[in-house]
């Protein structure tokens, strides 16, 4: 395993942390649920970018690539949308 990787796995896992510590206050009732914003769909749709590109370097079996490929094109065209939409967003609050 690379540096790169790991350091991905980390960033994935501390998202992963930060959502539940979330969900765990707003079941508690200690924070109230919000609504997610565009920038927050921005942010998990890059971690499932990455994330699907580190199964991807970590499959082994024809059929498990061809699923990895699929992954990432998906996740790819997410997150590109996304960008735009935000990109978008913020030239309209410029303006």
């Amino acid at each position: 395993m690379d540096l790169t990787s790991f350091s991905d796995q980390i960033s994935i896992f501390m998202e992963r942390f930060k959502e539940n510590i979330r969900l765990f206050l707003e079941k508690k009732e200690i924070i109230k649920e919000r609504d997610p914003g565009l920038e927050e769909h921005l942010n998990k749709a890059y971690y499932e970018w990455k994330k699907a590109q580190n199964y991807f370097n970590n499959a082994t079996e024809p059929e498990l690539i061809e699923h990895a490929t699929y992954l990432i094109g998906a996740a790819e065209r997410k997150y590109m949308y996304l960008l735009r939409r935000y990109k978008e967003e913020a030239v309209e609050k410029v303006t």
